[in-house]
């Protein structure tokens, strides 16, 4: 096996069907097509104005968001922070997100 993976986003399953979210929240989780050890990558387009309804930990991986246009806010924990393009946000393994 290779020690690298190349994916198209678009060949990965949207599973914002699956939680009842379609036409407000497209998500495709891509850790497990990637082979991915211990991060996640995940593609997810939300619909303007629209708030993820749960947040999550892990417990081992790690994750990294990158909003690449529009605007959001992320709550950390206990900490909301505002977000503009082309910001990168790293979250450990046990830190609350949403």
């Amino acid at each position: 096996m290779a020690d690298y993976t190349v994916l198209k986003v678009s060949d990965v399953v949207d599973q914002g069907k699956n939680f009842g979210l379609e036409g407000k929240m497209e998500a495709r989780f891509m850790r497990v097509d990637l082979g991915c050890e211990n991060c996640g990558v995940t593609y997810l387009r939300l619909a303007p104005g629209f708030r993820v309804p749960f947040g999550h930990t892990h417990k081992v991986q790690e994750e990294v968001y990158m909003l690449v246009s529009g605007s959001a806010r992320i709550k950390l924990d206990d900490d909301v922070h505002e977000l503009e393009p082309w910001t990168a946000v790293r979250m450990a393994k046990d830190v609350m997100r949403s």
